[in-house]
């Protein structure tokens, strides 16, 4: 599992006109090859009368990418370089082009598709990702103001806070700072507290 990653925040879409052709570029953020592919299939199905749908993503161990009939490598070849350039992973883009009567040669087809896409980086939200220990602790309600000290003045995500007959918090940290918040956590409540690590996932940071 990758340590930390770029990719785009949420939905983008732009357009470019070249020589009448349109060209609607759009990305998101994909996380396993199903969602890539049911994003490629909204945007075929988004613009059905498009001449070419084609596209790149890159997910953690796998890069694809399709000119779709374009001439091969001057669309999918140049939206993939330019995920690798920039730096992105687990995202896609994809661009459909309404042909307006023009050739524009491959030289041109190639500029133009990566041009296109690097709309999408250029305007975006394009968000770090890190990988992160998601921990939960459970306490008695004596420790819970000291408990919501720590958690209040450290780098971490507090996902969930259960007030039953124990207080109960979970939260997300950066997997490197895990290590030195669980004695933290341990040592306030006199070794009493319950810490466990139940996960690590990814997750945008800074925390949102």
């Amino acid at each position: 599992m990758l340590q930390e990653f770029a990719t785009f925040k949420g939905f983008r879409e732009e357009i470019a006109v070249v020589k009448k052709s349109k060209f609607i570029s759009a990305g998101a953020a994909v996380f396993t090859e199903e969602e890539a592919e049911i994003f490629l299939n909204e945007r075929r199905g988004a613009y059905k009368g498009a001449n070419h749908h084609c596209f790149a993503y890159r997910i953690e161990g796998l890069d694809r990418f399709s000119d779709d009939k374009e001439p091969s490598g001057t669309a999918g070849a140049p939206i993939l370089s330019l995920l690798k350039s920039e730096g992105l992973m687990n995202c896609i883009i994809v661009v459909s082009r309404y042909f307006g009567g023009t050739l524009l040669g491959t030289g041109g087809l190639a500029r133009t598709y990566g041009h296109a896409a690097k709309l999408l980086i250029s305007k975006g939200a394009i968000v770090r990702h890190v990988i992160c220990s998601k921990i939960s602790i459970t306490a008695d309600y004596t420790y819970s103001g000291k408990l919501q000290y720590i958690l209040a003045n450290s780098d971490l995500l507090v996902t969930d806070a259960i007030y039953a007959d124990k207080v109960k918090f979970s939260f997300l940290i950066k997997e490197e700072d895990a290590g030195r918040i669980l004695p933290e956590l341990t040592d306030c409540s006199n070794g009493s507290a319950v810490v466990e690590v139940v996960g690590r996932l990814h997750h945008e940071y800074p925390w949102t």
